[in-house]
This record gives C-alpha cells, sequence and structure tokens, in this order.
C-alpha cells in the first residue's frame, strides 16, 4: 500500500497547479472519505505540505499554484527521507561542530596548561593568564581589588585600565576605586 504523500505526489503528477487549499481537502478527502469538506481545519496538513515545499518536492509559483517538482519525482515512493542536499547541509553541521568542539577542548587545555604555570610561578604575569584564573571561578562572583597583601583594603575595580604607553604598551596596571579598609 502506497503512503499519503506517495498517493498526494502521483495526484499533483496527474493534477499540476494546485492551489494550497485543494493540497489540504486531497488530505483531507484521504483521511475522511465519509466526511463533508467543510467540516475541514483551516490549518489541515499544513505541516506536511510545508516539510514537502521545504524539501523541495513540490514548489509554488507566481500564482500562487504549487506543482510537482523533478526531486518530488524522484523521491515519490520515500517522500521525506534525506535529500542529497539535506544530507550535504547535516554533514557539513556535523564538521562545523566538530571544529567548535575542537576549539573549545583547546581553549580549555591551553587555559589548564597556563594555570599550572600561574601556580608554578606563584603569582599572574599577564593578562592571559589572569583571564584563565578568573574562568576557574563563577562567573557571578563579586569581585575586588585589594591595595594590600594582607587585604585591609578592598574596593572594586575601576573601568579604566592604565597602561604604561598607549601607543605600544608593555604593562597593564588595574586599580580599585573607593578602598575601604577591612
Amino acid at each position: 500500500m502506497k503512503s499519503k504523500v506517495t498517493q498526494f505526489i502521483e495526484y499533483l503528477m496527474l493534477h499540476p497547479k494546485r492551489t494550497y487549499k485543494q493540497m489540504q481537502q486531497f488530505f483531507y478527502k484521504l483521511n475522511h472519505p465519509d466526511r463533508d469538506i467543510k467540516t475541514m481545519s483551516n490549518g489541515y496538513y499544513c505541516t506536511n505540505i510545508q516539510t514537502l515545499v521545504y524539501k523541495g518536492h513540490i514548489k509554488k509559483d507566481k500564482n500562487k499554484l504549487y506543482s510537482i517538482t523533478k526531486t518530488g519525482i524522484k523521491y515519490k515512493n520515500t517522500p521525506y527521507a534525506q535529500t542529497a542536499k539535506e544530507k550535504r547541509k547535516h554533514s557539513e553541521y556535523l564538521k562545523r561542530r566538530e571544529y567548535i568542539e575542537k576549539h573549545y577542548q583547546d581553549l580549555e587545555r591551553h587555559d589548564k596548561w597556563t594555570l599550572n604555570r600561574v601556580i608554578e610561578r606563584g603569582h599572574v604575569v599577564n593578562i592571559r593568564e589572569l583571564i584563565a584564573l578568573l574562568k576557574t571561578l563563577p562567573e557571578w562572583l563579586p569581585i575586588e581589588l585589594a591595595i594590600d597583601p594582607e587585604i585591609n583594603a578592598t574596593g572594586p575595580i575601576a573601568s579604566t585600565v592604565c597602561v604604561d604607553n598607549l601607543k605600544n604598551p608593555h604593562e597593564a596596571i588595574l586599580f580599585p576605586i573607593k578602598t575601604r579598609t577591612t
């Protein structure tokens, strides 16, 4: 027995240039042969019809009439099977996803290596190391800057970063604003 969509494609091959409503009516009559067409809801079988349009099995012309395509004829017995275009898109998606996952794994591995260097040295030397250190903390955690090692005075970090030379910076300096003693 043929599927409903295969029967529809064969119908469209014999009766090209159908309106959207006529296509809906075809499916309604196929599913409910003893019911009156007036009882059909407006959105009847829309998802399935739009899938056929998306897959390129049927197309709409400038007069808003639908007809079968070469792809539709090719896939008439298996209309929901992946088309060559869909297989290619999926393959490209998987390649992009694999690349992105590898990129994030490389970043994570580099962060661990950087953090190990900071731990061995006992202090942060550059912004890259500071970022790696901060990534180990929860993002929502409030942050303040201390002005001495005993944390006697702390304050929020200023929104401005000072550099030793604007054109060719060799050092960046963070400083607290509104320090308060603890």
